[in-house]
C-alpha cells in the first residue's frame, strides 16, 4: 500500500512539474482559457478529493467541446485534399486516446487510494487539452500562411 501511494505521489509531482515548467511562448505552449478556469476551480476545491474530481470532470467536458470546435474549425478551412488527411489523423488519434484511457486507470490506480483517481482524472483532461492546443495551433498557422 505504501509503495503504491509513493508511486502515485511521484506521478502527481511529475505531472505538476511538467505542467509548470513549460515556458509559454509558442502557439503550442500557450495557456488556454480553460486552463485558467481549471486553476480557479481547483483553488475553490480546497483540496477536497471529490471536489477536485468534479473540477477535472468538468474540465474534461470543456476540453471535449473545445476539441470538437477546433476540429470543425480546421476542417472548415482546409482545402478538400487535406480534409481527408485530417480526418484520418483524427480517427487515429481517437483510437490512441481510447486505448490510452483503457490503460491509464488500470496503471495509475493499481496502487489504490483516492489520489490515484485524481491523477487519472487530471491526465484524461490534459490528454484532450493537448489535442485541442494542437488543432488550434494549426488554425493559427493558417492565418500566417502565404
Amino acid at each position: 500500500m505504501i509503495k503504491g501511494y509513493v508511486a502515485a505521489l511521484t506521478i502527481a509531482a511529475l505531472c505538476l512539474l511538467i505542467s509548470i515548467s513549460v515556458p509559454a511562448g509558442t502557439i503550442w505552449e500557450k495557456e488556454h482559457h480553460i486552463d485558467g478556469w481549471t486553476k480557479t476551480e481547483l483553488k475553490k476545491a480546497g483540496g477536497e478529493t471529490a471536489a477536485i474530481r468534479r473540477v477535472y470532470s468538468r474540465a474534461y467536458e470543456k476540453w471535449d467541446k473545445a476539441l470538437n470546435k477546433a476540429y470543425k474549425g480546421l476542417m472548415g478551412r482546409l482545402p478538400k485534399e487535406d480534409k481527408e488527411l485530417l480526418r484520418e489523423s483524427q480517427r487515429k488519434w481517437v483510437a490512441y486516446r481510447d486505448a490510452e484511457f483503457r490503460f491509464l486507470p488500470r496503471h495509475v490506480q493499481r496502487g489504490g487510494g483516492t489520489l490515484s483517481l485524481v491523477i487519472t482524472d487530471q491526465r484524461m483532461a490534459h490528454f484532450i487539452r493537448e489535442r485541442v492546443i494542437e488543432l488550434e495551433a494549426y488554425i493559427h498557422l493558417m492565418d500566417f500562411a502565404p
